[in-house]
């Protein structure tokens, strides 16, 4: 295994984990196949004022 596939299963990895940890904190609102953030949270992220990208 090359250097850049372990970098990718390392991220797909974490990727997993902090999706299943997202997950059991019911943070989203599955419709149909899709998941969404629940409106709850997503009204707070809109007051915060974070935008995709936005690392602060």
């Amino acid at each position: 295994m090359g250097a850049a596939t372990a970098v990718a299963l390392k991220i797909e990895d974490e990727a997993r984990w902090i999706g299943n940890c997202l997950d059991a904190l019911q943070v989203f609102d599955r419709e149909d196949s899709q998941l969404g953030l629940e409106p709850l949270l997503r009204e707070c992220v809109a007051l915060h004022g974070v935008t995709a990208g936005d690392s602060t």
